[in-house]
């Protein structure tokens, strides 16, 4: 789901980079990657009917995302993508462990589907801190024919929500 954002906003704020030089048969064009808005951040909140501040156990957001790509010469790409995330500890965490999972889907010319992997991960807040950055690296290999270029695909981005959490993202609490 790409949201109710729409790729053009999407493409304006979040679009942050994608790579060049030679390649196999002329210039590397690597897919363009996109977070999408409405999985761009997640928030977690203690059990119970409580959804202000002081019920906020974890929280995080996509803060940049960066990537590379290469072809093979047989018609592979491979693309890393690496995703700086910030995470805080709010005032209803009852332990020094978050944990959060990302997506990662590319989608080709038509926006169909054509793969997705679930990155589950840990953040430990050390101590008395309440807020941490981090980078998490990704990477996927996709077929793209000899005579294409990954320009025509897309990955997506965003963190991988409960439909809950997904309602408070699009403001519905």
């Amino acid at each position: 789901m790409i949201g109710r954002h729409g790729l053009a906003g999407l493409a304006a704020a979040l679009l942050l980079g994608s790579c060049g030089g030679e390649g196999v048969g002329g210039p590397v064009v690597c897919p363009a990657v996109l977070v999408v808005a409405d999985a761009a951040t997640v928030t977690e909140y203690r059990d119970g009917p409580g959804r202000d501040l002081t019920d906020v156990r974890f929280s995080a957001g996509v803060a940049d995302v960066n990537w590379a790509c290469e072809y093979d010469g047989e018609g592979h790409v491979d693309v890393e993508i690496a995703i700086d995330l910030v995470a805080s500890r709010g005032p209803a965490a009852d332990a020094p462990t978050a944990r959060f999972a990302y997506f990662v889907v590319l989608a080709d010319q038509t926006r169909a589907i054509r793969a997705k992997k679930v990155f589950p991960f840990e953040i430990t807040f050390e101590g008395n801190v309440a807020s941490v950055g981090f980078r998490r690296v990704a990477g996927t290999t996709f077929y793209v024919g000899e005579e294409t270029t990954g320009s025509g695909y897309t990955i997506f981005i965003g963190f991988q929500l409960t439909r809950d959490q997904y309602r408070h993202n699009l403001g519905g609490g």
